[in-house]
């Protein structure tokens, strides 16, 4: 995540893909305990997560720029024995008839703090925090406070 701009990232929906199947959440919304539980499935159990991506560090990349700093994220997660799954931020608005803006990223069990060193190094501004009931914006290279989505 890389725009200084929070109000776009409130408009974000996290698309997981769990036993070959997508499963969207609406981050603005309160999740229902039937979601709860869904997204727990799809994430290795209930509890606290993060959403990091490697796209556009600090400026826009080419497609195929992106999918290069995508391979080096999941690298990096694997090389910390972190378990992961794909999980793509998709813009919840858009012109009609238009494919929605999309950034792929890995959804991880790790602390806090681990996950802003990681979105540090891959020089992302903040990244989503899930902490066992709501999504939040946390920041990594930003002086900004948390905010609830």
């Amino acid at each position: 995540m890389t725009s200084t701009s929070r109000a776009e990232y409130h408009d974000t929906n996290l698309r997981f893909t769990h036993n070959g199947v997508d499963v969207t959440f609406v981050m603005r919304n309160a999740l229902t305990p039937e979601q709860l539980e869904q997204l727990a499935q799809c994430v290795g159990g209930p509890g606290e997560f993060a959403v990091i991506t490697a796209f556009n560090p600090g400026k826009s990349l080419s497609d195929d720029a992106n999918r290069q700093a995508h391979a080096r994220l999941i690298a990096h997660v694997q090389s910390q024995g972190l378990k992961f799954i794909e999980a793509h931020g998709v813009a919840a608005t858009h012109a009609a008839g238009a494919i929605p803006h999309q950034e792929l990223g890995v959804a991880i069990r790790t602390s806090k703090n681990n996950a802003r060193s990681i979105a540090e190094l891959f020089v992302q501004n903040a990244f989503f925090w899930f902490d066992g009931a709501n999504f939040w914006i946390e920041p990594a290279r930003v002086n900004k406070p948390a905010a609830r989505v």
